[in-house]
């Protein structure tokens, strides 16, 4: 098992990263810290009932699990409150409110082309799910970009700020929003908690 020094030093740097994340919700950045040091183990191996004399019983690759994952678990107790205490679900899972939602995906390069493709929906020369069949890349266009159902959190930032965050009626045509995949046009379909 690790001791002392070697487990401080190697948790000691774990602690800053969660921390300074953790600080961009309400909690103040000294709180956080205090919390972070009451569950860092710093001079004895991890023991949690269970977990601890079950990973060690394996020998010394249930040591080296047991110090580099048993860490993690007062890790993820304290994101999980703090996604809780911002309302949001924990560690971007699950709860939370529900859309529908369709896109048309473009190449980076494509951005004119959606500007265009938006012009003429809101036009009413072609309808949203006409316009993605022809020009989406994502397998969704051959079913008129629907996406289905998802929660908060499973869809890249860029996304979800548009669905989740955007003030614009259900079934309006939103975009160009640019994300790491492309340029997309989205239409909220529905929002549900």
């Amino acid at each position: 098992a690790f001791h002392g020094a070697a487990a401080a030093g190697r948790l000691g740097t774990q602690t800053r990263p969660i921390s300074a994340r953790i600080s961009t919700s309400f909690l103040r950045m000294d709180v956080m810290d205090t919390v972070v040091e009451k569950v860092t183990y710093h001079a004895t191996p991890v023991q949690l009932p269970g977990i601890g004399p079950a990973l060690h019983s394996l020998g010394p690759v249930g040591d080296v699990l047991n110090f580099f994952v048993t860490p993690a678990i007062p890790m993820l107790a304290v994101l999980i409150v703090s996604d809780l205490a911002k309302g949001q679900p924990p560690l971007g899972i699950g709860g939370g409110p529900k859309a529908r939602a369709s896109h048309i995906l473009v190449d980076p390069s494509s951005e004119p082309l959606l500007s265009s493709l938006k012009a003429k929906i809101e036009a009413g020369e072609i309808s949203f799910a006409d316009a993605a069949k022809q020009s989406s890349k994502c397998p969704s266009g051959s079913k008129g970009g629907d996406l289905g159902e998802f929660r908060r959190g499973q869809m890249v930032p860029e996304f979800d700020q548009a669905v989740f965050e955007s003030k614009a009626p259900l079934g309006t045509v939103q975009g160009p929003i640019r994300t790491q995949f492309g340029w997309h046009l989205v239409k909220v379909d529905s929002i549900s908690e």
